[in-house]
């Protein structure tokens, strides 16, 4: 098997990472392999890498998608195992794949597991990251944790290089056209380390997420968030206008339409949990649109990043 890890300045997690995997896995007879893909770090993050026993290796490309798929390049194991670079695997995860694996046929499964959240982060944040965690619809994975055959990677073309964010759930679509399953297990424990806990640090994480979204109108129109974020932005350029205008009617109505539209995207995201974690989850609803919506802008901040 294999492991690949997308690294951009992953140092303050990434011997963290390596170490959890080889601590699941120091009583296996499986042969592994820990490949971490650096796309152009300025940080120690190779090195670090290095000494923990991974193999590392270089990738121009400029998407983390094609970074994953260049790790695949030089990947030799059958199994395909993708955890981003702030990841860590609980002690028990080999072990529980590997039951998993005895029982249901993988040629044609993608699995892992919505990462478990670390006890430090804040409210609400806590609350929308703990719904994602229980989240148990198998419609598609988080790239940071998923677990695919090399054969059903190879068979749908792998991640789409074009992709800027988003890769994750074009490849478990893809996939199920193909008549693949997609299963999430709770019992493949792994942490997000790295989850935003500020309410920029989350801006700008979903920001970067929606970027592949507005990269073009074909992306646009498969988007429900998207047009969602694009429903928000003139609600909340409604509040403006009301404000501008010194009309409170106005501002009380669009005001009520956005609380309307976030309640009812929270409980078709996530259902209903508590009256705590709803209402949290409806204050992080608003700061994700938010984010998504000002992922109309990436483009070009990329392009002048990139001048």
């Amino acid at each position: 098997m294999s492991f690949v890890i997308p690294c951009y300045n992953g140092e303050d997690f990434i011997g963290i990472v390596i170490d959890s995997i080889k601590e699941s896995l120091k009583e296996s007879c499986d042969t592994y392999e820990i490949i971490l893909v650096d796309n152009g770090s300025i940080d120690e993050s190779a090195k670090i890498a290095k000494r923990c026993g991974a193999l590392v290796y270089e990738s121009n490309s400029k998407t983390v998608s094609g970074v994953r798929n260049d790790g695949v390049k030089v990947a030799r194991g059958k199994l395909l195992i993708f955890i981003d670079a702030d990841v860590e695997l609980d002690r028990s995860w080999y072990e529980v794949l590997s039951c998993k694996l005895k029982s249901t046929p993988h040629s044609k499964l993608i699995t892992g597991s919505h990462c478990v959240v670390p006890e430090d982060i804040r409210q609400p944040f806590f609350s929308w990251y703990k719904s994602i965690e229980n989240d148990d619809r198998n419609t598609h994975l988080g790239s940071g944790h998923l677990i695919i055959s090399r054969s059903l990677f190879e068979e749908i073309g792998g991640f789409d290089d074009s992709l800027k964010s988003g890769e994750d759930y074009d490849l478990c679509k893809r996939a199920l056209q193909a008549g693949a399953s997609v299963q999430a297990d709770s019992e493949l424990i792994a942490r997000h380390l790295g989850y935003p806990n500020t309410v920029f640090g989350f801006i700008v994480r979903e920001c970067w997420h929606g970027a592949s979204d507005f990269s073009s109108v074909y992306y646009f129109v498969r988007s429900k968030v998207a047009m969602l974020a694009v429903i928000f932005t003139l609600l909340q350029t409604g509040i403006l206008i009301g404000v501008v205008a010194g009309s409170v009617t106005i501002v009380q109505n669009f005001a009520t339409l956005t609380l309307v539209i976030l309640a009812i995207f929270v409980y078709a995201k996530f259902g209903f949990q508590n009256i705590k974690s709803f209402f949290c989850n409806i204050i992080v609803a608003y700061i994700y649109l938010l984010g998504r919506a000002s992922s109309v802008i990436y483009p070009i901040l990329e392009g002048k990043r990139n001048e």
